[in-house]
């Protein structure tokens, strides 16, 4: 996690809080806004065809809040049903009240591996393959799906691919999403 060991008096202790549904960033900003120290670590998902790149919580309906700067009671943390902030429900603990601390480190690994936003995981968009003419593909789907050709012309967004099919050559025309590289 960590390369070189930290001492105790270095190490921040960090918990976890519970947030409500759906409104991790708006805790953090509230427990920070009290006062308290708070790290969100978020992920990138992938885009699909229906919808674009989504930032989220890498662990949604939680974040870690710093120990040491959370105000105390008389007997102890805050509980699992009570908070500083309201979009948060609590902080995870045992049944007598006590917080749960992460391990020693944890969080702070954390934080090195994100960027500023808390950006851990971040979307490495594939490789788009781009044919070239001689090129061998293979048709993905559609019209001739499975088929082996050579690419023989390209024009922008579609392909000519010459094949064998029953003995003769036949050319069809066919979108570069649809091929497959094959040799």
């Amino acid at each position: 996690m960590l390369d070189a060991p930290m001492s105790v008096a270095t190490v921040q202790r960090w918990c976890v809080a519970i947030t409500l549904p759906r409104v991790e960033r708006i805790a953090k900003r509230q427990f920070e806004d009290a006062g308290v120290a708070a790290f969100l670590p978020l992920r990138e998902r992938p885009p699909t065809p229906e919808r674009p790149l989504i930032v989220e919580p890498k662990w949604p309906g939680y974040l870690f809040v710093c120990t040491r700067s959370i105000p105390t009671r008389p007997e102890g943390m805050p509980g699992a049903g009570e908070s500083l902030v309201r979009a948060a429900r609590g902080i995870i603990s045992t049944q007598d009240g006590c917080a749960i601390l992460t391990p020693p480190g944890l969080v702070e690994g954390l934080m090195e591996q994100a960027d500023p936003d808390g950006l851990i995981d971040r979307y490495e968009a594939p490789e788009v393959y781009r044919p070239q003419v001689g090129h061998i593909v293979r048709i993905a789907y559609g019209k001739c799906c499975g088929q082996f050709g050579e690419v023989k012309e390209t024009r922008g967004a579609r392909l000519k691919v010459e094949m064998s099919c029953a003995s003769s050559q036949m050319s069809v025309e066919v979108k570069v999403e649809q091929v497959e590289f094959a040799g």
